[in-house]
């Protein structure tokens, strides 16, 4: 299931967006790796977890946000030359 979505992504050369989740999955590895060697986190795990989650998803609208203005500006300075 994740292998024909990340052909996908390469084929339309997206690689920030990829960057994206191998490091959002990585944090939550880290994350967890962390929970499990630290006992006296246990009681704090799931609300880390929340903050963690929100966090990651604010930090990939801001990337969809600013991109996404990005392209719709290069593809408006391409319009006005031709």
């Amino acid at each position: 299931m994740i292998q024909p979505l990340i052909k996908w992504l390469v084929r339309l050369q997206s690689v920030k967006l990829l960057c994206y989740m191998y490091c959002s999955l990585f944090i939550l590895l880290l994350f967890f790796v962390t929970i499990l060697f630290v006992g006296s986190m246990r009681d704090l795990a799931i609300p880390l977890l929340k903050i963690l989650l929100q966090g990651i998803a604010i930090f990939g609208g801001v990337l969809f946000i600013l991109y996404s203005t990005y392209y719709l500006l290069k593809g408006k300075r391409k319009q006005k030359r031709v």
